[in-house]
């Protein structure tokens, strides 16, 4: 149940994004609950509208405003999925999905990147730095979903997997 007042630097869904999101009831939500997705971006109005979104489908999530927090948070808790920005301070998506793709034991988690970056070029270099799959900002909630569905599919994912 949503609270009644809204935080500062979050934002609601508007009711079309409202209608479009699968509420937290629907399908798979206990299987869905047990899968973590990492939500790495530095604008704290995406963030908020992403964990909103994960949050009415039932899923688990944890944020951080950088790269250099994501890896942190990476290195001490298991995630199922990556949702990352590519422009960020401190450090950028690139360079992000760069260190975690060298690293064996976080290799095999699937990264979307996801971007206001949405020129062709931009989609094929963060395709080819390791990121899994990609979508330009704005975006419309089921297509996020929907991708997260397909990318956990397709890794055989569903459950993190423990860090060793």
């Amino acid at each position: 149940m949503q609270d009644s007042v809204r935080q500062p630097g979050t934002r609601w869904l508007s009711d079309s994004e409202s209608r479009s999101a699968p509420r937290a009831g629907a399908r798979t939500t206990s299987a869905r609950s047990d899968t973590r997705i990492l939500i790495v971006e530095n604008e704290e109005s995406n963030r908020a509208l992403m964990e909103q979104i994960l949050a009415l489908a039932g899923y688990a999530y944890r944020s951080a405003a950088n790269g250099q927090v994501a890896l942190a948070l990476l290195e001490h808790e298991p995630f199922a999925l990556i949702l990352l920005d590519l422009t960020m301070p401190v450090l950028d998506g690139f360079a992000t999905v760069e260190i975690l793709r060298s690293r064996p034991h976080l290799a095999h988690i699937p990264v979307i990147a996801i971007t206001g970056l949405a020129l062709e070029e931009e989609r094929r270099r963060a395709l080819a730095s390791g990121c899994t799959d990609y979508l330009g900002k704005p975006f419309r909630p089921a297509i996020l979903l929907a991708l997260i569905e397909r990318t956990l599919a397709a890794s055989g994912e569903g459950q993190p997997q423990e860090s060793e």
